[in-house]
C-alpha cells in the first residue's frame, strides 16, 4: 500500500520553517541547545547579507566550485559567519554578542554544516570530528610508543 499524498498546510510549513532545536558543541564539556533554521544562500546573496565581494568564497564552500579567483580563509570565515548569524533564531547572534559570548570555530562550523545538510549534515560532521579525534589519539600513542622504544635502545 502506498501512502496517500496530501497538501501540507501553510501552518505546518510555517512551523517547520521557523526552526528546530539542535544540540551544539559547548564551550566546555556541556553542549548547549539553540533554535536554528536552515537558510537559503540565494536569499542571503539577494538580501546583501553575503556581498558580491564574497560570492567566490560562497560558491566555493557551498558548491565546491573553484571560481578561478583566489579565495582566502578570511573570506570563507566571513561567509560562514554570515550564514551562522542568519540561522540562529533563539538565542540570536545579536543576543549572544550583547552578552559578550562568541561562538567557537567548531560551533560556527556545526551551524554551517546544518545549513548545508540539515541534521544529517551535522551528524556527518560530528562523525568526521570524532574520527579525526580518534586518529589524533592513535598518532599520539604511536609517537609515545616510538619514543619509548628509542629510549629503551
Amino acid at each position: 500500500m502506498s501512502e496517500e499524498l496530501r497538501i501540507t498546510s501553510l501552518d505546518e510549513i510555517k512551523k517547520a520553517a521557523s526552526g528546530q532545536l539542535v544540540k551544539l558543541a559547548g564551550w566546555g564539556e556541556e553542549p548547549w541547545v539553540a533554535k536554528i533554521k536552515r537558510v537559503s544562500l540565494l536569499d542571503l546573496i539577494k538580501e546583501g547579507v553575503i556581498p558580491n565581494s564574497l560570492l567566490a568564497a560562497a560558491q566555493e564552500i557551498f558548491m565546491g566550485k573553484q571560481s578561478g579567483k583566489s579565495v582566502n580563509i578570511g573570506e570563507i570565515s566571513k561567509v560562514m559567519e554570515a550564514v551562522a548569524k542568519s540561522m540562529l533564531v533563539e538565542p540570536t547572534w545579536e543576543q549572544l554578542e550583547d552578552r559578550d559570548i562568541k561562538l567557537t570555530d567548531e560551533q560556527v562550523t556545526e551551524l554551517f554544516q546544518y545549513a548545508q545538510g540539515g541534521l544529517k549534515g551535522l551528524e556527518r560532521f560530528r562523525k568526521d570530528q570524532e574520527r579525526l579525534a580518534n586518529n589524533q589519539s592513535i598518532r599520539a600513542l604511536q609517537q609515545i610508543a616510538k619514543r619509548n622504544s628509542e629510549d629503551n635502545k
